[in-house]
């Protein structure tokens, strides 16, 4: 979900909001994915995302870019929609969605300055917006829900501790 990485190293989230190495799978706390280059430079945070979908739960993993602030990456982890129809979100052209969308925050980095949202098929105009598939629409919905419920919670956290992904490129 990260293009064009080398390596990606793992941080937890703790409790007093700060990003830190992540040296243990067992850690309880969140945790996100840093992608780096072959020179070590940051070029994303791989980011979880859950949430229910048509059938079940949707688990699904994205991409960051905080320079650019943008998605530049999406990938079904789990996904139980219905074959042929929901199962679309794991195909072209709906990934295209997620090549560059916007999730510019605030001037205060509070929260996202405009919610991810999802529209019907063909009316999308804005690069916050999911082009919805025909057909599987609560599918598309849900993931547009759970990418704006995620990103809201978690890049504002991303920016406001940039340099604890910065700092650590050397590491792994």
């Amino acid at each position: 979900v990260i293009p064009n990485i080398s390596t990606t190293m793992p941080f937890q989230f703790n409790v007093d909001q700060t990003f830190s190495l992540a040296t243990s799978n067992i850690s309880k706390n969140p945790k996100v994915y840093a992608g780096y280059d072959k020179n070590g430079t940051l070029k994303g945070i791989a980011i979880t995302a859950v949430g229910k979908g048509y059938g079940e739960v949707l688990n699904l993993l994205y991409g960051y870019d905080p320079v650019q602030q943008k998605i530049i990456g999406f990938y079904v982890l789990e996904s139980k929609e219905t074959p042929g129809i929901g199962d679309k979100i794991e195909k072209m052209p709906f990934l295209n969605n997620f090549n560059a969308m916007e999730v510019t925050l605030t001037e205060d980095q509070s929260k996202l300055l405009n919610n991810i949202t999802t529209v019907k098929q063909g009316a999308k105009s804005q690069s916050w917006e999911i082009d919805a598939i025909t057909g599987a629409t609560i599918t598309s919905r849900a993931v547009g829900n759970i990418l704006n419920v995620s990103a809201q919670q978690w890049l504002p956290h991303i920016i406001k501790n940039i340099d604890s992904f910065t700092k650590n490129k050397s590491a792994g």
